[in-house]
């Protein structure tokens, strides 16, 4: 008897053992909005009382919301906050809500007692267990005395969270008037976080959540979202154009992160971007020649027609082309023109001919695209012509007449050609500006290079910079040590002129000794810290090639592709590898 105690003392002692240690959460019926309203409403997070019935609409004309969303998209188990603007002659006590089609309702009493301004912002979360799907959330709000305003009706979609980061791919979504909350999980790699974001004209407003923090906004102050009175007037975190958030990632605290649109009223527009966690410096400094990125043709000036090279070219892929030739595009008179078919790029008018002295003239009629030069090479990409054209800097929009002669001296002499960014994949195709050209003697030399768009966004993995500027030395072309031993030049040319075109004006010193060699490091002339901000197109960027060394590959590889991409809005990412050095 005693033996049949113990065991069920055992027994009994286990089952309360397993219970207590029992970490599992209660199974959850899934609940689809859409078949029961009313389940799904009863079911909602909010800090209120949920009461049987349609909510209690005592609608006074004197009490309006003048401003709130029609719109929105969140995620299931985060808190989609709403906000409305409203006209009162008493204050606002609170506000109903209700799923449409349920058969019960929320109050929300008004926090901290009753509101007097004009904005109001209440919350909503919707639990995990409930399916994706739509529904239409209804709501008003009433005064001490039971009026109510009119009733808004928002249409709602539900939605699960979203895994961006298991194949390193960014999240991307797009709208307009609304609210959309969507909750990202990013993995295991720890790591700076960026969210781009085009507002376009219209003004809109973003707020980024991170465990349980609101550490990010266009506004000032981080989140919850707010409704402006008018949102055109740029208030409350409400910004037009593009910019750049940042958030640190730690997939220790916390893998979740929650994005937090607010389109504003009217005709708005807005994309935004979620990158990966950018673990740091692990890009790898490869080391690119033209060789490596390189694609020589000889093309036969005779040729007639469109014609093929069979160089694909994927978009957001940077590509230079060149030539390096004389051609004879006239046997009867002997008239040859260099590079691009043109002389001098000028298009040919008179030449000495024949033993009389003669004067040979060519008519437009022998060009096939009257707006490009006679016997001139064109390239076609994705049936667009890109001419061959002598070399034209710009930078910020505008012109950089001083680094003009110095980029000419390239040894790109007698070499044309052009330069451009893929706006989609395609493949390269030639033509020559000549409606006869069987009677042209010689060949197209012509030089293609392409360089991947992650190539040039990786030039920064390179760049090595002391986070404090050197001294600036005293005499030309002068070199200056760091305390870590590292040499760097400051060219005074440089500084004087393509530093001003590139570079803002700010100071610019290039590595030179092995460990920081072709690192190109900008500094402001106020503070003389390194300029580094992400997105900073004024900053320094490595260079693949040190111009002093191979000119002709500086240009291609380092110059034209920052003009290229930099004319399509691309944003720099900060030098990786920034170390301290103080000044004496």
């Amino acid at each position: 008897m005693k033996s049949i105690s113990r065991i069920c003392l055992v027994v009994l002692s286990c089952l309360l053992s397993c219970k207590t240690n029992d970490v599992r959460l209660p199974y959850e019926k899934p609940i689809d909005p859409a078949k029961d309203p009313s389940g799904f409403s009863r079911s909602l997070r909010i800090d209120g009382t949920n009461k049987g019935g349609d909510m209690p609409l005592n609608v006074s004309t004197s009490f309006r919301i003048t401003k709130a969303q029609p719109s929105a998209s969140a995620t299931k188990g985060a808190s989609l906050y709403v906000p409305f603007v409203f006209s009162s002659t008493l204050p606002v006590a609170g506000i109903y809500l209700q799923v449409k089609g349920a058969d019960n309702h929320w109050n929300l009493a008004a926090s901290g007692g009753q509101l007097t301004t004009d904005t109001y912002v209440f919350s909503v979360n919707f639990p995990k267990n409930v399916l994706d799907g739509n529904t239409i959330l209804v709501y008003a709000a009433y005064d001490r005395n039971g009026r109510t305003s009119n009733a808004i009706q928002m249409d709602t979609e539900i939605t699960s969270s979203q895994n961006i980061c298991s194949a390193d791919e960014p999240y991307k979504a797009n709208g307009s008037r609304g609210l959309h909350q969507k909750t990202l999980v990013l993995g295991n790699k720890a790591g700076k976080v960026r969210i781009h974001y085009q507002m376009y004209n219209l003004p809109d407003r973003l707020d980024i959540r991170y465990n349980g923090q609101w550490v990010a906004s266009t506004d000032t102050k981080p989140g919850p979202p707010v409704s402006s009175k008018a949102c055109f007037d740029r208030a409350a975190g409400y910004v037009p154009g593009t910019g750049t958030l940042t958030v640190n990632y730690d997939p220790a605290k916390s893998r979740e992160l929650e994005i937090y649109m607010s389109g504003c009223e009217g005709e708005t527009l807005w994309d935004i971007q979620v990158d990966c966690p950018e673990e740091g410096c692990t890009g790898g400094c490869d080391t690119i020649t033209l060789n490596d990125l390189n694609t020589s043709r000889l093309i036969a000036a005779n040729l007639d027609g469109k014609f093929t090279t069979s160089i694909r070219v994927k978009a957001g892929e940077f590509v230079f082309f060149g030539t390096e030739s004389l051609v004879l595009v006239d046997k009867k008179h002997g008239t040859s023109v260099n590079g691009n078919g043109t002389n001098k790029g000028f298009d040919i008018t008179k030449v000495l001919s024949d033993p009389g002295s003669v004067y040979f003239t060519y008519t437009s009629a022998w060009k096939k695209y009257a707006d490009y030069r006679f016997g001139q090479l064109l390239m076609r990409f994705n049936g667009r012509l890109i001419a061959a054209d002598n070399y034209s800097l710009m930078s910020n929009g505008k012109k950089c007449s001083g680094t003009q002669a110095v980029i000419d001296n390239y040894n790109l002499d007698e070499e044309y050609g052009n330069y451009f960014i893929a706006d989609r994949d395609g493949i390269i195709e030639f033509e020559i500006n000549d409606q006869n050209p069987s009677d042209n003697t010689g060949h197209f030399l012509v030089n293609i290079v392409t360089m991947s768009r992650k190539q040039h966004e990786d030039r920064n993995y390179c760049n090595r910079c002391p986070e404090v500027m050197p001294e600036v030395p005293t005499i030309k072309k002068g070199e200056v040590k760091d305390e870590e031993g590292n040499v760097w030049d400051y060219g005074f040319l440089e500084n004087a002129f393509t530093a001003d075109c590139f570079h803002g004006g700010h100071y610019l010193f290039r590595g030179k000794s092995d460990d920081v060699k072709n690192s190109q490091c900008a500094y402001s002339r106020t503070t003389k810290k390194l300029i580094n901000t992400y997105g900073d197109n004024t900053m320094g960027t490595y260079d693949y090639k040190n111009p002093d060394e191979d000119p002709r590959a500086h240009a291609i590889l380092d110059v034209f592709t920052h003009e290229a991409y930099e004319a399509v809005g691309f944003k720099y990412k900060p030098t990786c590898d920034v170390y301290m050095y103080k000044k004496k």
